[in-house]
């Protein structure tokens, strides 16, 4: 099952006060306490993968057709955000459809339990087995001075320095001003770890 995607973020939750206030979503969240950075084609793969879990048991949960549809859509595209109003505030889903948003109120046990238990660290944890790592240790390493390219995407260098990619084969180059640049090139199976040095 494929849902049509967009920009990078995941479920994007965005905080109302005066004025609309972006607040770290939940499921990034959880990357970020992981440290693990995750390339462009994996958030969206990442995404999928949330958006097609999700959609199998909505309905059970108490979702209706339309809300099931449209909240499966907007999690594709990283587009559930929650708003002030009523007791508990509501949980909004706006696939950018003519019909439309629709919403569930921030109370509304058991479908608010059912759509954020998919930011659990626990389900986070499962789904980022299923994308390989590279794991880039470069000597020395601060200053972070570095540049990465993955696949031919600019990652940022990050502490952990450990990168989440698509299963199959991938491309590292590290490079380090006035250094010889640092490639690598190869598969990784998923759930797998390449460790790539570098010493620039």
């Amino acid at each position: 099952m494929k849902f049509p995607l967009a920009g990078l973020g995941l479920i994007a939750f965005t905080a109302v006060a005066n004025a609309q206030v972006p607040d770290p979503n939940v499921l990034e969240r959880e990357l970020q306490k992981s440290g693990v950075y995750m390339t462009a084609t994996a958030k969206s793969q990442f995404r999928q993968l949330v958006a097609a879990d999700f959609a199998l048991g909505a309905e059970k949960a108490g979702f209706t057709p339309d809300q099931s549809s449209k909240f499966t859509n907007s999690i594709a595209i990283g587009n559930i955000r929650v708003v002030s109003g009523g007791v508990a505030g509501f949980y909004v889903a706006d696939d950018g459809r003519a019909t439309g948003p629709t919403s569930i109120p921030g109370n509304a046990t058991p479908l608010v339990t059912y759509l954020l238990s998919f930011a659990s660290p626990e389900k986070v944890g499962v789904y980022l087995q299923k994308f390989s790592t590279i794991k880039i240790e470069v000597q020395p390493a601060p200053p972070r001075d570095y540049k990465i390219v993955i696949n031919g995407e600019a990652c940022q260098a990050t502490e952990k320095s450990e990168y989440k990619v698509m299963p199959g084969e991938s491309s590292v180059n590290v490079s380090r001003p006035a250094m010889p640049a640092c490639e690598w090139k190869g598969p990784i199976a998923a759930g797998q770890t390449q460790v790539v040095p570098c010493k620039l």
